[in-house]
C-alpha cells in the first residue's frame, strides 16, 4: 500500500514539474478573425490574492481591437487599449501551477489590474497562451507601441 502512495506522489510532482513550466507563448503568424471570445476563463481584480483558489469570478474574455472585456458572473468590466499600460505573462501569487495574464491600466499613481487565465480543467487543459498571444497579435497589428508587453 505505501508503495502505491510513493508512486502517486511521484506522478503528482511530475506533474506539477511538466505543467507548471512557464514559457513565453508564440506569437500568431499570419492572420485571426478579431474579435475573439474565450469561454471559462478566470477572473481576479488584484495581483495578491491569497487561498488556493485565487479567482474571484469566471466567465467570458473578449479580445477585440479596440478593448478587452471579460463578462462574468459577478463582474463586467472593459478595458480600452489606450488605458492598458502593460500586460505580462506567467505564474502569480499562490498559483504555483497555472500562468496568468496581468494586465495593468488605469492611472499611473493607482494602477487598476485585471489578472486572467485559461480556466478549463481547474487550468490544466491549458489556454492562457492563446489568449497572451491574441492580445500581442492585436497590439502588433494596431501598433499600440505604448503597451508594455512582457
Amino acid at each position: 500500500m505505501k508503495r502505491y502512495g510513493l508512486i502517486a506522489s511521484m506522478i503528482i510532482v511530475f506533474m506539477f514539474l511538466v505543467v507548471g513550466c512557464a514559457t513565453t507563448p508564440t506569437p500568431i503568424q499570419g492572420s485571426i478573425q478579431i474579435p475573439q471570445t474565450f469561454d471559462n476563463v478566470w477572473y481576479r481584480p488584484t495581483i495578491a490574492k491569497p487561498g488556493f483558489f485565487v479567482m474571484s469570478d469566471t466567465g467570458n474574455f473578449i479580445v477585440d481591437n479596440d478593448f478587452l472585456e471579460f463578462q462574468g458572473e459577478k463582474d463586467k468590466i472593459e478595458i480600452k487599449f489606450p488605458e492598458i499600460r502593460s500586460i505580462s505573462f506567467g505564474k502569480i501569487g499562490t498559483d504555483f501551477i497555472n500562468n496568468w495574464i496581468t494586465i495593468e491600466y488605469g492611472d499611473e499613481k493607482a494602477p487598476l489590474y485585471a489578472v486572467i487565465s485559461a480556466g478549463k480543467a481547474l487550468g490544466w487543459a491549458g489556454g492562457t497562451d492563446t489568449i497572451f498571444s491574441t492580445i500581442q497579435y492585436v497590439i502588433k497589428n494596431n501598433n499600440l507601441t505604448f503597451i508594455k508587453v512582457q
